[in-house]
């Protein structure tokens, strides 16, 4: 019944569609404030909750007698997060004198509210459109809906220099969708609101208001089209968390340290640089063992696990490709603009690749694909016949042992891990790995298809020192295990995995002065020094210079 009204509502007037949007998100808000009152009158405060608040309250909070403007703030709910947001945003709101607020189309939830109040969020900006801003979204509505006709089309959407169509790809993807299709009920929702956000906070950012943005996520309309439209106005926005502290400028511009991953780890002393080669050696080794979260804290499942299942490629000498995939409802875009829309794209351009080879293809699913992936990859291999589904337990060193010798990825950690076990690996797009040289990189549709079309003729050897440099920069150089906390492996621990765990608070508590006093000297450092990347300061022989100068670049 729900997908038939929501077919139905796709195929109405824009206008109407609009009206409707506006209307749902309207009952939403009342009933969000209902359960708010509800939610707020039966809390229980655990005793750590309390000393926490309280703790905030007396050291935390910045106590600005007449600030001057605001610094916005999503509500994003992990402990780990909002605890170096506290201490960041605090820090910001002294260099601005500028108090914060949280934003978003409903209330602050229940659960975040006293947290937010604590540490001097006490405004919340609720989304909420005047008569004149609601007809300018309605106009500006209705004209994408009748000049929009493919996903393409939606997915370049750019109004006032500010590329919309991103976010609302991306969004309309994580409801469960592996691709996107223009003027379906979710399309048009996603499209809806993010010209909410666009008139609601250009309005607010040309009022000068607005001194900074912190965000936890870069993408999807909640936040990446806040970050679009801060950048359009020149207003910093800030990426903070217990590993590191980012400014933006530009779209996707927290990844360009990628590029610079050999020259950060060349201005290390040589003991430190074998050192953490050392550690990155036996982190692997323990990955390709089998072991769980080594430095993948969201891990559930191995693919190098020991077990066997039966056989799953042929006895032929014919080369054999393993497609890695991702999962189709994450962003796409996580580090630059991929090369292809969505995951599935890609998938369809390898299977149009595939009509015209000799190649044995496979697909390898992670162990822990999410609900309804199997089904989109079956009906895949239906339609490209060349294409054989894996079982999602076979590891990767049973494929390496059948005979497979090509890994296909965007952009995944197959990339530093399946060159160790032999395989050659290429990326369909910008990743961490392109500064080096261990796998093939692909930019373009063309390099792509060139390299496809000739795995056939000789390849370099990889260089596995660099391979083992590429990880030593990514998880142990641009990231700190101990910026906010004596140890987040410690805190893990702690929360037995479970970063959403209102538990992270009591362990903050455990050494709350030491970590207060820590995180806000280097927030400090990093605001004073003005320069792209918090890690950089760290580094003994980099001279950090204010982002958006030549040097260092």
């Amino acid at each position: 019944m729900k997908e038939s009204i929501q077919r139905l509502i796709s195929t109405m007037p824009a206008r109407w569609q609009a009206a409707i949007f506006n209307g749902i998100e309207r009952r939403y808000r009342r009933r969000a404030h209902k359960a708010k009152r509800n939610e707020l009158s039966s809390l229980q405060k655990p005793e750590w909750m309390q000393r926490y608040l309280a703790f905030n309250q007396q050291h935390v909070d910045a106590h600005l007698e007449s600030p001057d403007g605001l610094i916005l703030v999503d509500c994003f709910p992990a402990p780990h997060w909002i605890i170096a947001n506290s201490i960041f945003l605090n820090t910001l709101a002294k260099q601005y004198n500028a108090s914060v607020a949280s934003y978003g189309s409903l209330p602050r939830p229940a659960a975040l509210e006293e947290i937010y109040v604590s540490f001097g969020a006490s405004q919340h900006l609720e989304i909420q459109l005047t008569p004149a801003q609601y007809r300018k979204c309605t106009e500006m509505f209705q004209q994408i809906c009748t000049n929009v006709r493919s996903p393409q089309e939606l997915f370049e959407l750019t109004i006032d220099g500010i590329w919309l169509g991103l976010d609302i790809y991306e969004s309309t993807l994580r409801i469960g969708k592996p691709t996107v299709q223009p003027h379906t009920y979710h399309t048009n929702s996603n499209l809806f609101q993010a010209l909410v956000y666009l008139v609601y906070f250009t309005d607010l950012m040309k009022s000068g208001r607005i001194k900074a943005v912190a965000l936890s996520h870069d993408c999807y309309v909640q936040m990446g089209t806040l970050m679009k439209i801060a950048h359009r106005h020149q207003v910093p926005v800030y990426f903070a968390n217990p590993f590191e502290m980012m400014r933006s400028t530009k779209t996707h511009d927290i990844y360009d340290k990628f590029k610079k991953y050999p020259d950060y780890f060349n201005q290390l002393e040589k003991s430190s640089r074998d050192s953490l080669i050392d550690k990155a050696r036996h982190a692997l080794s323990m990955r390709l063992g089998g072991a769980i979260g080594v430095d993948m804290s969201y891990q559930t499942k191995s693919a190098f696990a020991s077990e066997q299942v039966e056989r799953q490629t042929s006895h032929s000498n014919k080369l054999k490709i393993v497609v890695t995939t991702h999962c189709f409802y994450d962003n796409p875009h996580a580090y630059s603009r991929m090369t292809f829309r969505d995951f599935y794209q890609w998938m369809e351009f390898l299977g149009e690749i595939s009509i015209h080879t000799d190649y044995e293809w496979y697909i390898k699913p992670h162990r822990d694909y999410l609900p309804g992936t199997m089904q989109v990859l079956r009906d895949f291999a239906v339609k490209y016949p060349r294409f054989k589904l894996v079982n999602p337990e076979t590891s990767f060193h049973q494929l390496r042992h059948e005979g497979v010798t090509v890994a296909l990825t965007c952009y995944g950690s197959v990339g530093h891990e399946l060159p160790l076990l032999g395989y050659r690996v290429i990326n369909a797009t910008f990743n961490p790995h392109s500064a080096y040289t261990f796998n093939t990189h692909c930019i373009t549709i063309e390099q792509y298809a060139d390299a496809l079309m000739h795995l056939n003729e000789p390849a370099a050897e990889p260089d596995l020192n660099n391979l083992y440099e590429f990880y030593a920069v990514h998880h142990y150089l641009v990231k700190s295990d101990s910026l906010l906390f004596e140890s987040f492996v410690d805190y893990e621990a702690y929360v037995d995995g479970d970063l959403m765990s209102d538990r992270g608070y009591a362990y903050f508590m455990n050494a709350a002065e030491e970590n207060l006093a820590r995180y806000r000297a280097r927030a400090e450092a990093f605001l004073a020094a003005g320069c792209h990347y918090e890690f950089e300061l760290r580094l003994p022989n980099w001279l950090p210079q204010p982002y958006g100068s030549s040097t260092n670049k």
